[in-house]
């Protein structure tokens, strides 16, 4: 008997055998890997909206999407929120968009968040009073936790950040950093998440001294998550801080100064003095989600 054929060498049966289970799992991997890119082409045609074959989102559910950047504040509204833009509410498929991409992956709603997104940028930085950007402007998304980069294994509002600087030509830059542990937002009120993010970001003063910022995040709620980029970035040396989101999360039954009834029955939060009303958008659909889920919007 050749030595070969039962050691451990290259022809050994135990070679053979490792080879065949490397064989396998390999083709395992390959299948599993090809199952979820034929299920995300199945789950692409169908609108993540109504329904419809033209997904991911038909031309009537991504109606709100493509509307005209206002501005939006939350109510109540924490002291030192930034003055920020948005182009819908976070509710209808605009709601499901930004879940379905931020949280399960679905690359193809990419350019029409994006898009979203670099209105909301270009009407902060246009809009009055002109001066607050004279010099240096960053474009800065909101940094997810480190957990949240783990979990979902991918930056998706980096992503966005990147899309949208290649459409206004500003320069994406992250001075921010977690520099604590914070709690999962979404079962905090307004309080909690304030409290829960305070002093928890800082900023790297040679990155952001004297330069304009405008924040970037998928979506606002309560406020605080702007609000403490905003802190983090002024005590680092940014000369004004302004924020774009792409949806503004309502609170059931705002009204008055402080809010009005857009799309789809979402009542959204608006305002910011001197800057007008905001625009309204035809299409959408649902309701007001309240602290709604992402948990990482605040």
């Amino acid at each position: 008997m050749r030595g070969d054929d039962t050691g451990g060498g290259p022809g050994s049966a135990g070679a053979w055998a490792g080879a065949s289970r490397g064989w396998s799992t390999g083709l395992a991997r390959a299948g599993r890997d090809w199952l979820a890119v034929a299920a995300d082409l199945v789950l692409a045609e169908a609108c993540l909206g109504c329904g419809h074959p033209r997904g991911p989102l038909c031309p009537g559910c991504a109606g709100p999407l493509r509307g005209e950047a206002h501005p939006t504040r939350p109510t109540p509204c924490p002291a030192g929120f930034p003055p920020t833009w948005t182009v819908t509410g976070y509710c209808g498929p605009a709601r499901s968009a930004i879940v379905a991409h931020k949280e399960h992956g679905r690359r193809g709603l990419l350019p029409l968040l994006a898009g979203a997104a670099a209105r909301s940028v270009l009407a902060a930085r246009v809009a009055p009073p002109q001066g607050w950007a004279a010099g240096r402007v960053l474009l800065v998304p909101v940094p997810a936790t480190p957990g949240s980069r783990r979990v979902r294994g991918a930056d998706p509002l980096g992503e966005i950040a990147t899309r949208v600087a290649g459409r206004t030509g500003l320069t994406v830059c992250q001075p921010l950093r977690h520099v604590r542990r914070v709690a999962d937002q979404s079962g905090l009120d307004s309080a909690g998440r304030a409290a829960n993010l305070r002093t928890a970001l800082a900023a790297d003063p040679r990155l952001v001294a004297g330069a304009a910022v405008l924040l970037l995040d998928d979506i606002v709620t309560t406020g605080a998550t702007l609000t403490e980029a905003a802190r983090a970035l002024l005590a680092a040396g940014a000369s004004g801080v302004r924020a774009a989101v792409i949806a503004a999360t309502a609170r059931r039954g705002s009204s008055g100064p402080q809010g009005r009834v857009g799309s789809g029955g979402a009542s959204i939060a608006h305002g910011m003095a001197g800057l007008g009303p905001p625009a309204r958008h035809p299409g959408g659909g649902g309701r007001g989600d309240g602290l709604a889920q992402p948990a990482s919007g605040g």
